[in-house]
């Protein structure tokens, strides 16, 4: 479940809109995403070959092409000027040749409320009104830890030049993973308003958030009820520095402090 809180402005070289979920400030675990920012392999800007665009079955340094093709761009090779990339100097359009998609199997040794981290921008050199749609998924098979879309508007763009200035939504999202496990994070364009001018994505990565101490509620809903008073009471007795939201007051064990806290708060929000 997403930790919803608050919404800011972040200025940037390029225009930036960052939408952040949850936890502002905390020390995070390391990036357990590989090649988040599309930096290998070095494309060259040449449509319909590698190493510039992927196909569905294909794989590129950590990442597999799920669906139709997708385009590794590269800022300062012609048609682009320098400086389009959010993160280092390659971003990935998500519409190839056709609309595309791509994931990466990440092991999550721990459960506990991970940060997702990306930027979405648009290729406006064709189609430039249509919204760029793009579906981000971290499932554990069939089942989801966090399943959204997200959308990016040139409207809400004034600035971005689709060859020499990118403008760029980034987001944090906060949310549950409920157990360790291989998991699949994807992102999916569900643009079909033309084939070859896509979402583009660039710095993605997943953090472990630490501990942070909070009311009782436990499932990150908005309510302090029956659910996270069961959830404390099925964890009790259990100790580490990774139990998650269990470990109500971040003290590495799951006890009896815990369990006061969701009682003191219950029906908090509800």
């Amino acid at each position: 479940m997403i930790l919803n809180n608050r919404i800011w402005r972040l200025a940037a070289a390029s225009t930036v809109t960052l939408y952040a979920f949850g936890i502002a400030c905390a020390q995070l675990g390391p990036n357990l995403v590989n090649n988040g920012s599309f930096e290998t392999p070095i494309g060259d800007n040449r449509w319909g070959r590698n190493p510039n665009t992927w196909f569905a079955g294909q794989t590129f340094d950590g990442w597999t092409v799920t669906l139709g093709s997708v385009d590794i761009v590269r800022s300062g090779v012609p048609p682009f000027g320098a400086g389009l990339s959010y993160d280092g100097v390659q971003i990935l359009d998500l519409n190839g040749a056709v609309v595309g998609g791509i994931s990466q199997n990440i092991t999550i040794a721990d459960q506990g409320i991970y940060r997702l981290h990306f930027a979405l921008t648009g290729n406006t050199a064709g189609d430039p009104d249509s919204p760029r749609i793009v579906r981000v998924r971290l499932s554990l098979g069939a089942t989801d830890a966090f399943n959204s879309t997200f959308t990016w508007k040139l409207s809400d763009h004034p600035n971005h030049d689709a060859f020499n200035l990118l403008s760029w939504d980034v987001y944090q999202v906060d949310f549950l993973v409920p157990t360790a496990g291989i998991y699949t994070l994807s992102f999916t364009s569900l643009t079909f308003t033309n084939n070859i001018w896509g979402p583009m994505i660039d710095d993605v990565r997943l953090q472990l958030v630490p501990c942070t101490a909070h009311n009782g509620d436990v499932d990150a809903n908005g309510c302090v009820d029956d659910a996270d008073l069961l959830a404390v009471l099925f964890a009790f007795g259990s100790t580490g520095s990774n139990l998650g939201r269990v470990d109500v007051n971040c003290d590495e064990v799951v006890d009896d402090a815990d369990l006061l806290i969701v009682l003191f708060n219950f029906g908090s929000g509800c």
